[in-house]
C-alpha cells in the first residue's frame, strides 16, 4: 500500500508539474502576444499623436499665413475700391470734358456761320459803297457840267448888256447850286472812301477772324477726338478694375473659407492629440494590468 501511495503521489505530483510548465509556456506565450500588442499600441499611439501634432502646427500655420493673406486681400480690396472710385471719377470728368468740346463745337459753327454772315454784309456794304462812288462820280461830272453851263451863260448874259442881267442872276445862282453840290460831293465821296477802307479792313479782319477758328474747330475736334479715345480706354480701365475688385472679393470669401477649414483641421487634430493620449494611457493602464496577472498566475 504504502508503493502504492507513493506512485500516486509521484503521479500526481509530475501531473501538477507538467500542468505548472503548461501554465508556465501559456503565461510566457500570452505575454509574448500581449507584449507585441503592446508594442504595437504603444508605436500606433506615439503615431498618431506626432501625426496629431504635425497636423495641428500644419493649421496653426495655414490659419497663421490664411490671416496674412486676408489682410492682404483686404487691403488689395480696398486699394481696388479705390481706383475703381478714382476711375468713375476720371470717366465722368472725361465727359463733361467731352460735353464741354461738344459746347465748344457748336459755338464754333455758329461763329462761322456769324463770320460769313457778316462778311457777306460787309461784301454788300463794300459792293453798295462803290456804287455809291460810281454815281458820286456821275453827279460830279453833272455839277462840272452844270458849273461849265453857268460859266458860259454868264459870259453870254455880259455879252447880252442890259437885257442879259436877269440871266447872269440865275447862271450865278446855278453856278453858286453847282459848287455846293461839288462841294457836298467831295464830303460824301469822303465817307465812301471811309466806308470803303473800313470795309476792306473789316473783310480782312473777318478772313483772320475765319482762319482762328478754323484753327480753333480743328483743335476742338482732335481733342474730341482724343476725349473719346481716353473715354474708351478709361472705360475699359473701369471694368477692368470692377473685375479685379470681384475677383478680389472672391479671394476673401476663399480665404475666409480656407481659415475656416484651417481652424477645423486644428480642432480635430487637437481632437486626434487628445485621443492618442488617451489611447497611450489606456496602453500603459493595460500592461500594468497584464502584469499584474501574470504576476498573479505565477505566483498563484
Amino acid at each position: 500500500e504504502e508503493a502504492a501511495r507513493l506512485e500516486k503521489e509521484q503521479a500526481e505530483a509530475e501531473a501538477a508539474r507538467k500542468r505548472a510548465d503548461a501554465l508556465e509556456g501559456l503565461v510566457r506565450e500570452f505575454e509574448t502576444r500581449i507584449g507585441g500588442v503592446m508594442t504595437k499600441l504603444g508605436g500606433a499611439a506615439k503615431e498618431l499623436a506626432a501625426t496629431a501634432d504635425t497636423l495641428l502646427r500644419t493649421a496653426e500655420d495655414s490659419a497663421g499665413r490664411s490671416e496674412v493673406v486676408a489682410e492682404a486681400g483686404a487691403t488689395a480690396s480696398k486699394n481696388v475700391a479705390t481706383v475703381a472710385s478714382a476711375a468713375e471719377e476720371l470717366t465722368a470728368s472725361i465727359a463733361e470734358i467731352g460735353r464741354q468740346v461738344d459746347n465748344a463745337n457748336s459755338v464754333t459753327r455758329t461763329a462761322v456761320e456769324e463770320v460769313r454772315h457778316s462778311s457777306d454784309k460787309v461784301r454788300s456794304l463794300s459792293a453798295s459803297a462803290d456804287r455809291m462812288s460810281e454815281i458820286v462820280d456821275l453827279i460830279t461830272d453833272i455839277a462840272e457840267q452844270t458849273n461849265l453851263l453857268a460859266l458860259n451863260a454868264t459870259i453870254e448874259a455880259a455879252r447880252a448888256g442890259e437885257s442879259g442881267k436877269g440871266f447872269a442872276v440865275v447862271a450865278s445862282e446855278v453856278k453858286s447850286l453847282a459848287n455846293q453840290t461839288h462841294k457836298a460831293i467831295d464830303e460824301i465821296g469822303g465817307l465812301i472812301a471811309n466806308i470803303q477802307k473800313a470795309s476792306g479792313e473789316a473783310l480782312r479782319t473777318m478772313g483772320h477772324m475765319d482762319e482762328v477758328i478754323a484753327r480753333v474747330s480743328e483743335t476742338t475736334a482732335t481733342i474730341a477726338a482724343a476725349v473719346e479715345q481716353q473715354d474708351g480706354a478709361t472705360k475699359e480701365i473701369a471694368h477692368n478694375v470692377q473685375g479685379a475688385a470681384a475677383g478680389t472679393r472672391r479671394v476673401s470669401d476663399e480665404i475666409s473659407t480656407v481659415a475656416g477649414a484651417a481652424a477645423e483641421t486644428g480642432n480635430v487634430a487637437q481632437q486626434m492629440k487628445a485621443a492618442a493620449d488617451g489611447l497611450t494611457r489606456l496602453a500603459r493602464d493595460l500592461e500594468a494590468q497584464v502584469d499584474g496577472f501574470i504576476r498573479g498566475v505565477r505566483t498563484a
